[in-house]
Order: C-alpha cells, then sequence, then structure tokens
C-alpha cells in the first residue's frame, strides 16, 4: 500500500539542541577548557570549571530563547505538494509548493535538515527530528516528485 499523506512537527517536545549547535558547542567548550586550562597555569580543575561554567550559560539563553520564540514548524506532504506551516509566537506563515514547482531539493541526513528550490527561486528550508524522518520524506519525495 502506498502511502498518501506524510506528515510530522518540529521540534518535538524533547527537543533541546539541533545536531549542528551541538557540534559547534562541544568546540567551543573545547577551545574554552583550553585557554582556561593555559591561562590559569594548568589547573584541571578551574578548566573544567569554567568549561562548565559556559556551558550552563549556553544552555540557559538557549532555553530563554526557545521559550520567548516558541517556534514550531508543521510538515505536510501528499501525493502533489508540501505545506510547510511555521508558527511563532509573533506569527504564522504557511507556504504550499507543488511537487511540479520544485527544481532542486537537497537533504542532509547528519544534521536533519534540507531545503527545496523552486523554479521562482524560492527556497524553502526543511527540518526534521530523526535520520527516519529524512528517509521517509526522501522516499515520499522521489515517488511522487514527477
Amino acid at each position: 500500500m502506498v502511502q498518501q499523506k506524510l506528515s510530522w512537527k518540529f521540534p518535538k517536545n524533547n527537543f533541546v539542541l539541533l545536531r549542528l549547535e551541538l557540534i559547534f558547542l562541544i568546540i567551543i567548550a573545547a577551545i574554552v577548557f583550553v585557554f582556561s586550562y593555559y591561562d590559569f597555569d594548568q589547573r584541571w580543575f578551574l578548566a573544567i570549571l569554567f568549561t562548565v561554567i559556559f556551558i550552563s550559560i549556553y544552555f540557559l539563553i538557549s532555553a530563554i530563547v526557545q521559550r520567548i520564540r516558541l517556534i514550531r514548524e508543521t510538515y505536510t506532504i501528499t501525493p502533489t505538494h508540501i505545506e510547510i506551516h511555521r508558527q511563532h509566537r509573533f506569527g504564522s506563515k504557511k507556504h504550499k509548493v507543488h511537487f511540479k514547482d520544485i527544481k532542486h531539493h537537497k537533504l542532509d541526513k547528519t544534521f536533519l535538515g534540507g531545503y527545496v528550490l523552486t523554479h521562482g527561486g524560492k527556497k524553502h528550508s526543511l527540518y526534521f527530528n530523526s535520520r527516519k524522518e529524512v528517509e521517509r520524506f526522501e522516499s515520499f519525495l522521489k515517488r511522487h516528485k514527477k
């Protein structure tokens, strides 16, 4: 049986950080650790303490920004088009992209994102919660795009 409709919401309720954001956080935390380690005469405890403080401040600011913006995206894919409904605290937008208008699409299974580019030059970003969602969307798109 062929699936006639595919939908998902981003982010899920247990969302903390994007994968790309997590990688940059790890890199910056390592830099903070190295600089504080050498700045405090190679004392491990102080370097770890300042790295933990940095990560804590980052998570606090991230949580505050997520609470303020309250971003929610809902994607619904039918055999003829993609509907994107973006909601945030200050408003919402709905986009409808027909498969015949899609010129190019790119999906990243590592960082769980992607986009579709229309013939009019408009780019629509896509966000996923899991690799499984990316793969389901990709197979659906390949089946129904003509």
